[in-house]
């Protein structure tokens, strides 16, 4: 189990890197950049880091750049935070803003309906939805629920540092 729990964390960080070696906007100071907002933003969401770092990978293969992968990755945690769609799925969307489009977050978040292409291109929408849902990540892990899935996080990077060691013991 740990290093399972290992193995996971170190597949989400090597598809990063990987990413990243086909991404002319980033460098090794970016995966270590990206990885550690992941760590930052697990600590105050319900969410594990290595599943923030493999939504970042798909960002990352896709090109985007490092400023624009974190921001994607905010407004992605704030919305997916109100427990209405997935991480996954908050990812996709707020990715899709990026192409001019708003999707279904349209239906959803009326503001974005203002916007035009180019300042979706731009990132606009991405800070509207981080605006309108700022404090959702924190206000997700303050009660009772919150704070057993922080336990969980924090006790599943306990199980990652050992089982990093055993792998590294046993060749794994």
């Amino acid at each position: 189990e740990l290093t399972d729990a290992y193995g996971v964390q170190d597949d989400a960080e090597r598809k990063l890197a990987a990413a990243a070696r086909n991404n002319p906007y980033l460098n090794g100071a970016a995966v270590t950049g990206l990885t550690a907002y992941a760590s930052e933003l697990q600590n105050v969401s319900r969410f594990g880091d290595e599943v923030i770092i493999d939504q970042q990978s798909f960002l990352a293969a896709l090109g985007q750049t490092e400023e624009t992968i974190r921001n994607v990755t905010l407004a992605a945690v704030e919305f997916a935070s109100t427990g209405q769609v997935n991480l996954e799925t908050a990812f996709r969307q707020m990715n899709q803003t990026l192409s001019g489009s708003t999707g279904r977050l349209g239906l959803m978040i009326p503001a974005l309906k203002e916007l035009t292409e180019e300042e979706l291109k731009a990132g606009e929408g991405l800070q509207v939805i981080i605006d309108q849902f700022k404090g959702m990540k924190e206000a997700s892990v303050e009660g009772f629920a919150g704070m057993k899935i922080q336990m969980k996080n924090t006790f599943g990077d306990i199980k990652e540092d050992i089982g990093e060691v055993f792998a590294e013991l046993f060749d794994v």
